[in-house]
């Protein structure tokens, strides 16, 4: 169950990197309304910044993420994780 539940939180932040250009200040989430402060939105900035600073690791990673995706996304079916957490 623990890995299960790090697989969900590593998915969920791989995306949000992804796909954000700025770091939000506000977004909801499973019908929550999550604020980021100031200090919290710097930190996932130059997480951000240092995923993406090197193209051919980020592809890597990107690589396995989407080998992995496949698997991680059976687990949480299994487990009846709402679509939203996906």
């Amino acid at each position: 169950m623990l890995l299960r539940k790090a697989l969900l939180a590593v998915s969920v932040v791989f995306v949000f990197c992804v796909n954000a250009q700025e770091v939000p200040r506000r977004m909801s989430f499973a019908d929550i309304e999550l604020k980021i402060e100031d200090d919290a939105a710097v930190i996932i900035k130059e997480r951000m910044n240092k995923l993406t600073a090197n193209q051919k690791f980020f592809n890597n990673l990107k690589a396995k993420f989407d080998l992995h995706a496949p698997i991680i996304q059976r687990i949480l079916t299994e487990n009846k994780v709402p679509d939203e957490f996906k």
